[in-house]
């Protein structure tokens, strides 16, 4: 879901502004996908080349994270990320992931993962690093693949 102020002039000129000056992630993050390794930036590398850019043009970063479980299968991690203008303007984004279980650190995954998409949706950073794009490969995972993949990247 995506959500914004009832006008954002002013925070589209100093986002586009923003993304002129920013560097990209550097994806430094290993994950192994259908036996190839794939890189990503981690929310730390993400956050070290958004925030300078915008915060310079009066932007700020707020992520606010909820869970909700339906049953012990499905646990849903929610992050809303609010990109907020100094002119009182704002852009917000939902992303929602599934939590492998209801554990505390499955959930702590699912919201950092969250965070991470959100975050790079909202500012269009790029990343920089090897093997960055499956092609799709992951989204097409069965269950048991993806459990795999979830496995591994938590290690």
């Amino acid at each position: 879901m995506f959500n914004t102020s009832e006008e954002t002039a002013e925070i589209t000129e100093a986002l586009v502004a923003a993304q002129e000056e920013m560097p990209a992630a550097l994806a430094e993050t290993v994950q192994t996908v259908s036996g190839t390794p794939r890189m990503y930036p981690d929310i730390n590398a993400l956050l070290q080349a958004v925030r300078p850019a915008l915060n310079h043009h009066g932007i700020a970063i707020v992520q606010g994270a909820s869970i909700s479980v339906s049953d012990a299968a499905c646990t849903l991690a929610s992050v809303v990320t609010r990109l907020n203008h100094t002119s009182g303007e704002w852009m917000e984004s939902t992303c929602y992931v599934k939590a492998k279980d209801t554990s505390a650190w499955a959930i702590g995954s699912a919201i950092s993962h969250a965070r991470r998409y959100g975050l790079q949706g909202m500012t269009a950073c790029h990343s920089v690093g090897e093997n960055l794009d499956d092609d799709g490969a992951t989204a097409q995972l069965g269950d048991a693949q993806m459990e795999a993949l979830d496995t591994l990247s938590n290690e």
